[in-house]
């Protein structure tokens, strides 16, 4: 009876890990917006520039959107002047997703 105890014991710490790498994991990517495309040979990439980034969220990707994904809050919210370039990043994860526009400029 020992043996089975510490067998089920094993088998239930292997579970615990991995639903815990099942809830860490997760995928992203970054794409650029080609709608209101910019000239990049234009923008000078040396020069420092300031980023602004507005998030909204999916809960089971059927619940939502949560929060608010536009270049208009991100550029306020980094009090940006002139927005240079907009990338936009996607989130999958086991239990939400999220979709994220990030605005450079000055």
């Amino acid at each position: 009876e020992e043996q089975s105890m510490k067998k089920l014991g094993r088998i239930m710490f292997g579970s615990a890990v991995g639903v815990a790498l099942l809830i860490s994991a997760g995928c992203t990517t970054l794409t650029t917006s080609v709608s209101n495309a910019v000239n990049l040979k234009e923008v000078d990439f040396s020069k420092e520039m300031k980023d602004g980034k507005s998030c909204q969220y999916y809960i089971f990707g059927l619940l939502g959107p949560f929060g608010d994904a536009s270049v208009m809050k991100a550029t306020k919210d980094a009090s940006l002047s002139k927005v240079e370039v907009v990338d936009h990043k996607y989130g999958w994860y086991l239990l939400y997703s999220q979709h994220c526009v990030v605005v450079y400029g000055q």
